[in-house]
């Protein structure tokens, strides 16, 4: 019996609220600000870098893919086992701690060296890598 499983796993800032991307075409690295970005309701992404357009899901960089693979997996495994154990064994089943089965969860960041930049026009705030010359707005293509 197949049966498709979703796990939901959020995409994790630094702590100024920054998200890490990366330019599915040039595969050069950059942050946006998370809130704003979702708050306002961009759709895509502009590389600031080399000005490629793309849905916003096109840009998740690959650690940000082996976090949430690592999250869902140990999420979705315990589940199994703990619906599995309940069925089998009901209230007998001691599932208070399995935390020990999980694999474990890589960084989702990148270690990124950037300069902070914000847009002139609308004022959204990104970061772009220190030794890289991008500067154009990820969100409003100024």
């Amino acid at each position: 019996m197949d049966k498709e499983v979703r796990v939901k796993v959020p995409l994790q800032t630094n702590d100024n609220g920054m998200l890490d991307r990366m330019c599915p075409k040039c595969e050069r690295e950059f942050r946006i600000h998370k809130e704003t970005f979702q708050s306002e309701h961009y759709l895509n992404l502009r590389c600031p870098y080399c000005n490629w357009i793309s849905e916003f899901d096109e840009f998740t960089t690959e650690r940000q893919l082996e976090y949430a693979r690592a999250t869902a997996m140990n999420e979705q495994g315990r589940q199994m086992i703990e619906d599995t154990l309940d069925e089998a064994f009901g209230d007998l089943a001691d599932i208070d701690d399995l935390s020990s089965m999980n694999q474990p969860i890589p960084s989702p960041y990148l270690d990124l060296k950037t300069d902070e930049r914000g847009c002139s026009d609308c004022h959204f705030e990104f970061e772009t890598l220190s030794a890289e010359t991008g500067s154009d707005c990820p969100v409003c293509r100024s």
